[in-house]
Formats: structure tokens, sequence, C-alpha cells
């Protein structure tokens, strides 16, 4: 028998979380991944909750997550695509000013493209790989990355 569970968002709490972070790390920037509209407690709810707290920066799985976030956000806020983002897709994530992760330099090359048709900067997240062979840039293009990242 499924028992009854409640969530409750609150912006007390998530005011006190976020100035104790700040607290422990005051350089680092906070990033609120709210994928799976916000893990089913809601984008439109948290969103502006945790804009007021002072997040500017939201991370989803997909396109189509931050397509839908576009309508939450103010335009302060920065959102980042952390999975799902087709190679057909760059070129739209680079429109709307969204930040996505490149993992081979294909992918950045294709960033890098997309930012020459539409005239704005591609805002990419370098994924490294660290040994688990799965995605991320090898040492050798991690070089290679850098070096392309500096001429532009």
């Amino acid at each position: 028998m499924p028992r009854p569970i409640q969530a409750t968002i609150d912006s007390n709490a998530l005011r006190h979380n976020l100035a104790r972070a700040r607290a422990a790390a005051p350089d680092a920037q906070v990033w609120a991944v709210v994928k799976a509209n916000a893990y089913g407690h809601g984008v439109g709810e948290f969103i502006p909750m945790a804009e007021r707290a002072g997040v500017r920066q939201f991370g989803v799985f997909s396109a189509e997550e931050a397509a839908a976030l576009q309508d939450c956000c103010t335009a302060q806020s920065d959102i980042m695509i952390m999975g799902d983002l087709e190679d057909s897709n760059i070129g739209w994530a680079v429109e709307n000013g969204f930040s996505f992760w490149v993992f081979d330099l294909g992918r950045l090359e294709a960033a890098s493209r997309a930012a020459a048709r539409c005239g704005r900067p591609a805002r990419v997240h370098l994924e490294i790989e660290t040994g688990m062979y799965r995605l991320g840039l090898s040492a050798r293009s991690l070089g290679a990355a850098a070096r392309r990242i500096r001429r532009e």
C-alpha cells in the first residue's frame, strides 16, 4: 500500500540554506538543478522563489526543459542544458542564450559555427573525461579545445 508523500517548498529554508552555502564558499556560483519540473515540485512555483532568494543559474536536462523555463525565468537568469541537446539543436541553444556541455571537439566546432551565424557567443561548459570513459574531452582534446576558445 503506497504511503502518502508530501513535499513542502519553504522559501525561508531556501534562503537559509543559500546563505549557509554562500558563507562557506562566497565566490562560488549557486546553480539550482530543476530538471524534471523541479523534481516534481513545479518550476513555475520554484523558479520565482529561487530568483527572489538570489539564484540566477538554473540547470535542466533537455532542450525541451530549457524552452519551458524561458517563461518562468527573468532575463537576468541563466539556463544550462546539462544533458540532452541534439546536435541539430545547438544553433537554437546558442541563439536563445542557453549554455550547454561540450564533450568533444566536433560539438565545440558546431557551437562556434552557430555563434558565428547568429552573432552571439556560444556559452559552453567543457566536460572533461576523468577516467570513467563515458563522455568528455581527453587531456589532448582539452588542450585543443582551450586553444580554439582562446582564438574565438
